[in-house]
């Protein structure tokens, strides 16, 4: 599978995989992406494999002090991934500015 990414990095945990590029330039970052993710649908169709795409999160991590205008258009077989605030990976919260916020506050309760 890692094959097929050419400018994204790829790191699986048992069956959960996440995609990482990074890019300065929103349009960047919709057409490596958009394009990344077309060729692992494919891949994984080729292979008889299929993905969830309910389960698949979009996060763009950012400081926070910078403002992101989400005026992207990241799709995953046809289905738009909307950015969300923060995603549980391995038991830990992390949210789109990596401040561990949510996880802090998760824990504490």
């Amino acid at each position: 599978m890692n094959t097929v990414f050419n400018q994204c990095i790829v790191r699986h945990f048992a069956d959960d995989t996440n995609i990482l590029f990074h890019s300065k330039k929103p349009k960047t970052i919709e057409t490596v992406l958009n394009f990344e993710l077309k060729n692992i649908v494919d891949w994984l169709r080729a292979n008889k494999l299929s993905l969830n795409e309910i389960k698949t999160d979009l996060v763009v991590f950012r400081s926070p002090q910078k403002l992101f205008i989400n005026d992207i258009s990241i799709k995953l077989n046809k289905l738009k991934l909307v950015p969300v605030e923060f995603v549980k990976y391995l038991g830990m919260y992390i949210d789109k500015t990596l401040s561990w916020k949510i996880h802090v506050n998760t824990l504490s309760i």
